[in-house]
Formats: structure tokens, C-alpha cells, sequence
């Protein structure tokens, strides 16, 4: 699975991945603004027995009561390709 540019904003759930819950998916995730979400766990994203692909992802603003604000993984790997923008030359 494939999920181009797009933003999960202003989710809330009491228990896991306020913004995304992956459980026993792979998916290759793209292009998104993960922001001012909130749970139990994951307060933007839960991953269970999951092994996404994050590739110019941004996690903003996002909070848990437990565990995890940003990403809480449980038996998972996920990729997080991280992309700087160039230096300017002075």
C-alpha cells in the first residue's frame, strides 16, 4: 500500500494511534503532516507487528497519555528515511 500526501490533523482516541494505527500492515508512507492528534498510545501513529516505510513524514504536536507522542511501535521496524534540505553556499 501507497499513501501520497496527505494530513491527518485533530484525532483523538482512547486508546491507540490517534492519527494512524497500522496493525500487520507494511505500507509505504509518503508526503504526510501527522499533527495535533493525541492517544493512549501513539499519539500520531501505533505500529503493531508492522514494518512501514516513512519517507518525508512529519510528526508535529501530536501527544499520548502513556506512551509514544510522536510514533509507539510494538513489535515493529519501521523505515524512517530522513532528508535534510541542502546548506546554501555563503
Amino acid at each position: 500500500m501507497f499513501i501520497p500526501s496527505s494530513i491527518t490533523y485533530g484525532n483523538a482516541d482512547d486508546d491507540v494511534g490517534g492519527g494512524i494505527s497500522l496493525s500487520s500492515a507494511d505500507p509505504i508512507l509518503r508526503n504526510l503532516i501527522v499533527t495535533e492528534n493525541n492517544g493512549r498510545e501513539g499519539g500520531g501513529m501505533y505500529n503493531r507487528n508492522s514494518d512501514p516505510i516513512l519517507s518525508n513524514v512529519t510528526f508535529e504536536f501530536n501527544t499520548a497519555t502513556q506512551n509514544g507522542g510522536a510514533i509507539r511501535n510494538f513489535d515493529s521496524s519501521p523505515v524512517i528515511i530522513i532528508t535534510f534540505p541542502p546548506i546554501p553556499k555563503t
